[in-house]
């Protein structure tokens, strides 16, 4: 909940409802904070920074609700930690309370709470208290933990709640960043969701939300696409996708770039069947106000069938494709089927074990080898490494220590003897083949190498035969790859997995190759006229 602004608002929202309903303010106030609102947060100041909020805005309504002993369902997490046995002695039901909530600041909303009778725990709690002797030791120990085992029980009520609606705006956070405890918690109770925090927390609150009920977010928009969350999709689409507002970038003014891009949506949490949605595509408007205008305008708004998103490998939320656009992978193969898109050598270190060829000794240098050849000599091999936007040949500038086989790299480790480095897909190294940068803010553009390189995880690459290979380069710089693949990415990354996935049909092979080979030709002239190419030989104007 933060520090409570979705609470605060829901708070007007339903006041509306109750005075529509012929409450008077005064009895919807004490209403809304008994029955209707309800709030968690990891964070103790900000569960402090929502009580006070909370009570303002019903002070707003009854002037008098400080004196009425009312006290609103908002609450930091608490933890059985450090608590006295004697509170689960002979009582299983607190026995497994407690269990439950072992290192519960460490998990947050996310962990799970048994369903238990929490009323009967409250009289036990008091009881225990009363019926130790008022002079053994150990009754003042329990008198003192008396409010902590009831916020326990507080809590832990919430956690195990079904709402008719359930909103946040969740932490961020991706597995990588996780602890040791936090990570292995994630992994056993959320597999299908377990890559970041706000995944996480939208099948969280998905569990959380009652049959029919609704689930209101706001998160990173990169759930709808990375094949990471692709389980994760496929439950979400089981429900009611009712809406989406897609925010992409700079949806709000105080977070610039774009790193964060955001999507809010709601889910009905009932059987989808063929339902459609409304989705709202404001990724072109450059700033909040430009995104509120256009949505509250109903620009680039679609109708969706959900059913459609699932015809897609991995089911994208590509909201804006057509039917028949969808159809087509019904009908054509996919890239992964006639192709090898790999990832290629991740040095670990690629300020020592990447170079710009011109930076290395013309001796080390070696340029003409082949995949047959056994002993490769030289140290500084051709490396496939990304690079700016250029379609058909080029960006050929950097080379990779590989002396010996790559002995050096592949027995590259760090203090613990851990291998920093990740040789992968080995067997296609030195093979001729088509490269593409994986990160860029322009479309993709994919370049010809012939043998003698290795190809990285910047750089990925992709395999297949002489021929074939020439007509699929041809296909992945074409505006229809460019379209299919709007369908699987909107971030900034082309990864093997989205180019495995496209949709491929071979006609008119030996005409396109003809196109293609010429179009490499052309840009291989235009790569060998400027001195980055270690095929330089004059300058044009001279």
């Amino acid at each position: 909940m933060g520090s409570g602004h979705i609470l605060v608002y829901a708070f007007d929202v339903l006041m509306q409802i109750y005075e529509s309903q012929g409450y008077t303010q005064r009895d919807a106030a004490q209403s809304i904070l008994q029955n209707n609102l309800y709030g968690l947060d990891i964070d103790e100041r900000a569960a402090q920074l929502a009580y006070f909020a909370v009570m303002m805005k019903a002070r707003q309504y009854d002037r008098r609700i400080f004196s009425r002993g009312i006290q609103p369902h908002v609450y930091g997490i608490v933890e059985s930690n450090g608590l006295s046995g004697l509170w689960t002695k002979d009582n299983k039901d607190m026995q497994e309370l407690f269990d439950a909530m072992r290192d519960a600041k460490e998990y947050g909303s996310i962990l799970t709470a048994p369903a238990l009778d929490y009323g009967s725990l409250r009289e036990f709690a008091k009881n225990k208290v009363a019926s130790i002797e008022q002079f053994d030791l150990e009754s003042n120990d329990l008198q003192d933990q008396l409010s902590q085992v009831l916020a326990l029980i507080d809590v832990a009520e919430v956690l195990a709640g079904k709402y008719q609606i359930s909103a946040t705006n969740p932490p961020y956070m991706s597995s990588s960043n996780m602890d040791v405890k936090l990570s292995k918690f994630t992994k056993d109770n959320f597999p299908d969701s377990k890559s970041d925090m706000f995944a996480i927390f939208i099948e969280r609150c998905g569990m959380m939300t009652a049959k029919n009920g609704y689930q209101a977010m706001i998160t990173q928009h990169s759930w709808m696409f990375l094949s990471s969350f692709t389980k994760l999709r496929m439950k979400t689409i089981q429900k009611r996708l009712i809406s989406m507002a897609h925010l992409g970038a700079r949806a709000f003014d105080e977070i610039g770039g774009e790193v964060v891009q955001t999507t809010a949506f709601v889910v009905q949490n009932s059987y989808a069947g063929n339902s459609y949605g409304v989705y709202c595509r404001l990724l072109k408007e450059t700033s909040q106000a430009e995104k509120e205008e256009a949505f509250l305008e109903k620009k680039s708004c679609f109708v969706a069938n959900q059913e459609m998103f699932s015809k897609v490998p991995g089911a994208p939320l590509a909201y804006w494709g057509t039917i028949n656009q969808f159809r087509v992978f019904e009908d054509c193969d996919t890239l992964a089927e006639v192709a090898n898109p790999r990832q290629g050598l991740i040095t670990g270190d690629v300020n020592r074990f990447v170079r710009k060829w011109y930076e290395c000794s013309i001796e080390n240098l070696s340029f003409d080898s082949k995949y047959d050849t056994s002993e490769r000599a030289g140290k500084w091999f051709p490396y496939c490494n990304g690079g700016g936007y250029r379609k058909w040949y080029g960006n050929n500038e950097d080379v990779v220590n590989w002396e010996r086989d790559g002995y050096e790299v592949k027995n590259f480790v760090d203090g613990n003897g851990k291998q920093r480095s990740r040789p992968q897909n080995q067997q296609y190294y030195f093979r001729e083949g088509g490269t593409w940068s994986a990160i860029s803010t322009s479309k993709l553009s994919v370049r010809y190498f012939g043998e003698g390189f290795l190809f990285s995880n910047a750089g990925m690459a992709i395999y297949a035969e002489h021929d074939k290979l020439r007509y699929i380069i041809g296909f992945l710089n074409s505006n229809l790859s460019q379209l299919y693949l709007g369908l699987f990415n909107e971030g900034l990354n082309y990864n093997q997995g989205d180019i495995a996935k496209l949709p491929i049909r071979i006609k008119r092979q030996s005409e396109i190759i003809q196109c293609v080979e010429q179009a490499i030709s052309a840009e291989k002239d235009d790569w060998d006229s400027f001195e980055e190419s270690w095929d330089f030989r004059k300058h044009p104007l001279i």
